[in-house]
């Protein structure tokens, strides 16, 4: 009955998500004023993407051997 309400804290509940916080390797060497801001694409750089992705996915498709599997 004593662990019924038993908690570890800190709890994973209110943790910040770790790869907002996590310091990589490869960032450790560079100097923070060099840092990116947070690029923003807009809607026509967003759907050019996603219609250069179906297209290449459609290509895909269309390549591969074709073929029917049959269970007795």
């Amino acid at each position: 009955q004593e662990m019924l309400l038993y908690k570890l804290k800190p709890s994973y509940e209110y943790q910040e998500e770790p790869w907002k916080t996590h310091v990589w390797k490869k960032d450790r060497d560079k100097p923070k004023s060099q840092e990116r801001s947070k690029r923003k694409f807009g809607f026509r750089e967003l759907a050019r993407a996603v219609e250069f992705s179906a297209k290449l996915m459609g290509r895909a498709l269309a390549r591969r051997v074709k073929c029917t599997i049959m269970y007795a």
